[in-house]
């Protein structure tokens, strides 16, 4: 892995700037970042890495992966045609012009971790939407690429010349066509380049050599629902795993477009044109509990006996922290996450029963996401941290879910205890494409914090056509990307990525 300490990625753009971009800018290496103290919660931050500090814990943070078998019936791609059209913004995005290479980046990440050498990790945890459209071959291929092993998923999508042609009437073409230089929108807006054989490389056989560590898996949106927002449908059901990818909706008006995909997804993946696609039986949706014995059955978390509540389970390391896992998927469907009174009661126990040992709590939605009340009374963002705030021992929470890098102070209102540090880490999916590794340190004062630092994996230069060239050209599409979003800042600020955070 590339240390973010050390070096960055920067957009050598030949000084053209702004939102258009050139096919010949790359990304090329930067400056490396120091860590950032920070103090809201007390202490010294500098402590941590000076004489007397000790590390407890050293965890690598992974989080939305979003392996994909893009080639899936129960996609909706053609919503992405509707980005500009504020009525769809809930359920963006349900497709990126660079998907098909997302598992190319996941590899190379897991190879990079396969191949560190300095400060041994103790444990990588993914912080869930490991997948993206809950299907048991994308969960086969996330588990596989975790701990080695092969597996194709041969594309099938808009990125085809025959979808440019049988949807003529689009225009500007709102699809990355990369095997023509026929015009699109990224082509023509955000440089993306041609490249003739790009959909035969996605196609092939990917290989990986595993992790090499061990880790454990949380529970995310994207892992139990469809497009990680609705509940699958027997209809839905019936597309995903038929004989037709279709590329237009079901001749139904959608007033509130996510009301209706909670609803009737089956109408989003129902309309004319379609193309004949080879059938998966594995493209069926996954249950939580077949998520939950998938990872059991490889020692990957969820042990038996210690689920209370759907998800959620604790695990004591040997140096003495205490992890605690909390499954935040909303019972009523949505994107978005809650918890129940259970799990509080049992997040309350542990918290109580681990004493003076060191917590750190992992979720996939955080503070900003746990927001979801749709169909029935839920316990929020403020109950989770009144109970976390109830103990003296809680030092830090990971999440994910935002696609963002994010460090949040969450200091105790009764100022009984010290409060705790919300790190929330950007997805491997979009730009930046990183993990982060996160330290629990105890300093030289006897005080317990986090020493954060942002990393990437070694695929450098897609142009040479080595290995992991499609992983380093899924990184440069994402960053091409993320200039469509210019109100999105994934990277975040300084002090949201190499941190020293005190209490």
């Amino acid at each position: 892995m590339r240390s973010t300490v050390e070096r960055t990625f920067v957009r050598d753009d030949g000084g053209c700037g702004g939102r258009v971009l050139s096919d010949l800018s790359r990304l090329a290496d930067g400056p490396g970042e120091t860590h950032v103290g920070r103090a809201e919660l007390g202490g010294d931050p500098y402590g941590l890495v000076g004489p007397g500090s000790t590390v407890l814990l050293r965890l690598l943070h992974l989080t939305d992966l979003h392996v994909m078998d893009a080639a899936s019936p129960a996609r909706a791609e053609w919503v992405e045609a509707r980005a500009d059209d504020p009525l769809w913004k809930p359920l963006l995005h349900l497709h990126r012009p660079y998907e098909a290479l997302a598992n190319s980046g996941v590899a190379a990440m897991v190879a990079s971790i396969a191949t560190w050498r300095r400060d041994p990790i103790d444990l990588a945890v993914v912080t869930g939407d490991c997948i993206d459209n809950a299907q048991a071959n994308e969960l086969g291929a996330y588990l596989t690429l975790m701990d080695g092993g092969s597996f194709a998923f041969p594309y099938a999508g808009p990125l085809e010349p025959s979808w440019r042609a049988a949807l003529a009437d689009e225009r500007p073409w709102p699809f990355w066509c990369p095997v023509d230089d026929g015009p699109d929108v990224w082509k023509d807006g955000y440089g993306f380049p041609v490249l003739p054989d790009l959909l035969d490389a996605v196609s092939s056989t990917l290989h990986s050599r595993g992790v090499a560590i061990p880790w454990i898996g949380v529970l995310g949106n994207h892992d139990v629902m469809r497009q990680g927002t609705a509940w699958s449908t027997p209809a839905l059901e019936t597309i995903a795993t038929g004989t037709w990818k279709h590329a237009a909706p079901s001749d139904v008006a959608f007033d509130d477009p996510l009301q209706a995909y909670l609803v009737r997804p089956e109408d989003f993946s129902a309309g004319l044109p379609r193309f004949a696609i080879a059938p998966d039986a594995d493209r069926r949706a996954i249950t939580t509990e077949e998520f939950i014995r998938a990872h059991r059955g490889r020692g990957r978390g969820f042990p038996l006996g210690a689920t209370t509540s759907r998800g959620d389970y604790a695990v004591d390391t040997e140096r003495e922290v205490r992890l605690i896992v909390l499954d935040t998927n909303h019972p009523g469907g949505s994107f978005q996450g809650s918890v129940g009174d259970e799990q509080l009661a049992w997040v309350d126990e542990q918290l109580r029963s681990a004493l003076d040992r060191p917590c750190v709590v992992l979720s996939h939605h955080g503070g900003a996401s746990l927001v979801n009340t749709r169909g029935e009374a839920r316990r929020l963002t403020a109950d989770l941290e009144a109970v976390l705030h109830r103990h003296g021992n809680v030092v830090a929470w990971l999440s994910g879910h935002r696609h963002q890098h994010r460090v949040r102070a969450c200091p105790d209102p009764s100022g009984r205890t010290a409060g705790f540090w919300e790190i929330t880490t950007g997805s491997m999916i979009d730009w930046p494409c990183q993990g982060r590794i996160v330290e629990i340190v105890g300093g030289a004062n006897g005080r317990v914090g986090v020493v954060s630092t942002v990393v990437d994996h070694d695929a450098v230069d897609w142009r040479r056509r080595g290995d992991g060239w499609l992983a380093a050209l899924h990184r440069d599409l994402a960053e091409r990307f993320s200039r469509s979003e210019p109100r999105i800042d994934r990277p975040g600020a300084p002090s949201d990525r190499n941190v020293l955070l005190s209490r």
